[in-house]
């Protein structure tokens, strides 16, 4: 496994800047919407609030599948884990898919 495939695994989230500062703010969104298996965005969500989560929990989709394809050896030890990361894959794949019609079926703000 060469560095940059090892500097691919790893998750980019930057620690606190002193004791007070837990690091970057966390929120919700990516986990509502993979675990109730939203299908697409709240109508409440700004169009630059969809296209963060977009990204993000596309972002999550690419560390799960790198994730699945490192356990999936027949007899490793962590293979229990693989259908989990399979299934949670798939459910990324389609809500990805929902969101993506719901971003483009969107009015064209050009036409006059």
């Amino acid at each position: 496994c060469s560095q940059e495939d090892k500097d691919r695994m790893n998750l980019v989230l930057p620690p606190g800047k002193d004791e007070k500062d837990v690091g970057p703010p966390i929120d919700k969104g990516v986990y509502e919407m993979i675990i109730l298996k939203q299908k697409g965005f709240r109508d409440d969500q700004s169009l630059e609030r969809r296209n963060e989560l977009k990204d993000r929990i596309v972002r999550f989709g690419q560390i799960c599948r790198i994730a699945h394809n490192n356990i999936q050896q027949p007899h490793g030890k962590y293979n229990a884990l693989e259908v989990h990361f399979r299934r949670m894959f798939s459910n990324i794949k389609y809500s990805v898919a929902d969101m993506m019609s719901q971003l483009t079926d969107q009015a064209d703000l050009t036409e006059v």
